[in-house]
């Protein structure tokens, strides 16, 4: 089933979707149509809703959006040019903490953890706003970075790990 134009229900889900996701669901495509027109090219979902077993298997926290179908997990997908997706996914995270307006996200993370010994994981994690995280400015959480699996920090500036 498409969601929006260039986002299929299946790309959001480990199995059949609870009908009580689905509105979750459509305003979490519609806001990655706006990170694609940032982006300039597709995205590539690697996890949209999650199952509480799938969460926990993931290591993902008790209290993820993934568990309500309010979050996914990303990463471009450029098209040609000389900038691998590596590149790509870290200057599309500094892009959207500019581009999207306060609001109409409610967190964004990103989740680099090339350098880590256990995790190798380089995406972004964005939100609709929840009243956990409303995406206003008073969230103090509202732009963060992991460089270790669960262990995120506010974004404070340019702590880009090294990476470019």
């Amino acid at each position: 089933m498409k969601l929006t134009p260039n986002f299929q229900i299946e790309e959001f889900l480990p199995r059949p979707l609870p009908d009580r996701l689905m509105e979750n669901l459509m305003d979490l495509a519609a806001l990655l149509e706006r990170v694609r027109v940032i982006a300039g090219c597709p995205i590539v979902v690697h996890s949209g809703w999650r199952t509480v077993e799938h969460n926990a298997a993931v290591g993902g926290s008790k209290t993820s959006d993934h568990l309500t179908g309010s979050a996914s997990d990303f990463h471009p997908k450029p098209q040609g040019g000389s900038a691998t997706w590596q590149q790509a996914t870290v200057a599309l995270f500094h892009r959207l903490r500019t581009d999207l307006p306060l609001g109409c996200y409610g967190q964004l993370i990103l989740e680099d953890r090339r350098d880590h010994p256990t995790s190798s994981a380089l995406t972004i994690h964005i939100s609709i706003p929840t009243v956990r995280h409303p995406g206003n400015a008073a969230d103090p959480d509202r732009i963060m970075v992991s460089y270790a699996p669960r262990v995120y920090v506010p974004w404070a500036g340019d702590n880009t790990g090294g990476h470019a």
